[in-house]
């Protein structure tokens, strides 16, 4: 990790220290509850006051990547972290470009799958239904961002021809298909490490640090519409959020 601070940037020195710890954690250089330096090793390698690193770390805490235990140290809080931010993200193509990314996305896959025991559990079917499995890639500036996977029951969706969904938004279709329309969101965000698979298709080494997002989407009749799990690198959530 580069701790170096530059003289010529208007920011504090505490802030400028604070933002390097702050991508450090994003990168996945400090996994979850990793202890962050503490400030005997920070002055006698790099000259830091014990002002600069107190005032640091506790920006650091209040934006919520890091938690202090007494006596113990300053550590990571990941989990928080993925929570707090996501928590603030609006719609993720238009989120990029209101950001000044080139916001594009790629269909992975669309296809109509029969439901199994786990959908029919979530969505609250008796018996298996045909669904909408679709599979989509989000980028900002040609780097990958997000990976969506969500399945919606094609009744909802009736006779649109799976090649006009290419690239287009799922709930107005519902909407125009069924008069559904979604109202309330159910989520768990947790904070993992990539697998093989999932780190080839965002294009990062395995184990790096990412965000899991899964949930439901209810209509305004309190029926699932949507069942997903979003991915999303930790260190790219600056190009989806503020």
């Amino acid at each position: 990790m580069n701790y170096k601070l530059d003289p010529s940037l208007s920011l504090p020195y505490p802030t400028q220290l604070k933002n390097h710890f702050k991508a450090a954690i994003l990168n996945g250089e400090f996994k979850d509850k990793a202890i962050l330096p503490d400030y005997e090793f920070l002055n006698k390698t790099y000259g830091f006051t014990e002002d600069m690193v107190r005032k640091a770390y506790n920006e650091l805490i209040r934006e919520g990547y890091a938690k202090r235990i007494k006596k113990t140290g300053v550590f990571v809080h990941h989990t928080f972290v993925v929570d707090h931010m996501i928590e603030k993200m609006t719609p993720i193509l238009e989120e990029i470009h209101n950001q000044g990314y080139k916001a594009t996305l790629s269909d992975l896959l669309i296809e109509v799958v029969k439901s199994d025991e786990e959908l029919n559990s979530r969505f609250g079917f008796k018996e298996s239904q045909d669904l909408l499995h679709l599979i989509r890639l989000f980028k900002a500036d040609g780097i990958a961002v997000l990976w969506m996977d969500a399945y919606y029951p094609s009744f909802y969706l009736k006779q649109i021809e799976l090649e006009s969904l290419k690239g287009m938004s799922i709930y107005p279709l519902i909407k125009q298909a069924s008069g559904c329309i979604p109202t309330s969101v159910d989520k768990n965000l947790s904070a993992i490490n990539l697998n093989q698979k999932q780190s080839e298709i965002l294009d990062l080494r395995k184990g790096s640090a990412g965000g899991m997002i899964t949930g439901s989407t209810r209509d305004q009749n309190n029926n699932v519409i949507e069942v997903f799990s979003d991915i999303i690198p930790a260190d790219r959530l600056r190009f989806i959020i503020k």
